[in-house]
């Protein structure tokens, strides 16, 4: 039997399966608008009509309103009421079990007559996405690889030519046109390659080794997220279980409504997830030139990607107020602090653990940070290759990388 269908009040019609239809009217909008269609699209053909339009006395069944025949307009108002009553009630019934289980936040799987959760349903689609963010990942890997090579084979065909042009500019002052048209020269050939130390600060290549350490960072903190998500999954569906509400909604849908999960596969899709993070990370991360300094990236407390100053030297390690907050690190206003000088600025910044912060396949554990304050914003953060007491840390900039080699 056809499912009862019927308009409801956000404009919308929904069936007693909960699905909803997009592109429903509402009946309490556009009343005018309708009405000058259909009297358009259906004139009037009495002769009447061609000469002057009909007053609304003049029409019957108008509750209020003179008419021929009263008692006419009183049975056809109660008419009216009736079909109106008739089709709300239907509207309650039929709209009640969908509404019920959206408002608990559930959504019907496509095709399915299962609910999920919004975690299962971010579950699922991160699942799906593991192997084209792979691809992506490899193929903007490969990407780099090749203008490194390009590079460097261009940057030895030029450099002697390059050398013996500045040797030869050098020979005239400033102000001679000779060394102005060397000078030009020495530009055509710099922008044909440069210094394989320097390739990290061109700009087309910074973009590009930040949206990869970007690319990466999405891959590990979904899949940490996945392997967080699963034990709430199955909670909360425990919690709906012993929901009165969700159940008579379930049963008036019908028997084959459920609550998820909509397959027992949380094991079989985490293990496919972490085949992919192997793939992905590596003993080392991509190493580009801002401003002039060394920059990485890393995630910090399994949540957020943050950018770091990479210095040669130094045990310390520093993060921004900003970056400190969205980690959710907790910051306690009576803990130690530091006297520091960056800069030239005299600062005091708040000594705190960090739980977790990674780079490529070397994770940190408890690590004592130093949270700079909000003034220092613009400093951003740092970190040295003694932050990382297991491991051989060395910047490698003609490979665009920080290398990260375990003993």
């Amino acid at each position: 039997m056809k499912s009862p269908t019927c308009f409801i009040g956000n404009g919308e019609k929904e069936t007693a399966d909960g699905s909803v239809p997009f592109g429903m009217i509402d009946l309490n909008q556009g009343r005018g608008e309708r009405g000058s269609r259909y009297n358009q699209d259906h004139p009037d053909t009495s002769c009447e009509s061609t000469s002057k339009s009909r007053r609304p006395s003049d029409i019957p069944g108008l509750p209020g309103m003179r008419t021929t025949n009263p008692r006419f307009s009183v049975f056809s108002g109660r008419v009216i009421t009736a079909v109106v009553m008739l089709c709300l009630s239907d509207a309650v019934y039929s709209a009640a079990p969908g509404e019920t289980l959206r408002r608990f936040r559930l959504s019907r799987a496509p095709n399915t007559t299962v609910w999920l959760t919004p975690d299962e349903v971010r579950f699922r689609e991160l699942a799906a996405e593991m192997s084209g963010r792979l691809r992506t990942v490899q193929l903007m890997q490969k990407q780099i690889n090749t203008r490194i090579q390009n590079n460097t084979q261009q940057w030895r065909t030029i450099q002697p030519l390059l050398e013996a042009v500045r040797m030869q500019a050098d020979k005239f002052s400033a102000d001679d046109p000779r060394r102005m048209e060397l000078e030009q020269q020495i530009q055509r050939l710099s922008a044909e390659a440069v210094e394989p130390r320097e390739l990290g600060a061109e700009p087309q290549v910074r973009l590009a080794l930040i949206e990869l350490g970007q690319r990466n960072h999405q891959v590990i903190i979904a899949i940490h997220w996945m392997q967080e998500a699963v034990a709430r999954i199955t909670t909360r569906y425990e919690e709906l279980q012993g929901e009165t509400l969700v159940n008579e909604a379930l049963a008036k849908l019908g028997p084959n409504h459920r609550l998820g999960p909509l397959q027992s596969d949380f094991d079989e899709k985490l293990q496919r997830a972490r085949e992919v993070e192997k793939q992905v990370l590596e003993s080392w991360v991509p190493l580009y030139v801002s401003s002039g300094q060394q920059r990485v990236s890393g995630i910090v407390n399994q949540r957020v990607p943050g950018t770091f100053t990479w210095k040669s030297s130094g045990s310390d390690v520093w993060l921004s107020r900003s970056l400190a907050r969205l980690a959710g690190l907790e910051l306690n206003s009576h803990a130690a602090t530091s006297n520091l000088r960056i800069a030239g600025r005299d600062l005091v910044a708040i000594r705190a653990t960090l739980p977790y912060l990674q780079f490529g396949d070397c994770t940190l554990r408890d690590l004592t940070v130093n949270v700079l304050p909000p003034e220092a914003e613009d400093l951003g953060s740092f970190i040295g290759p003694d932050a990382f007491p297991n491991h051989d840390v060395v910047a490698a900039p003609e490979k665009l990388r920080l290398l990260l080699k375990a003993p």
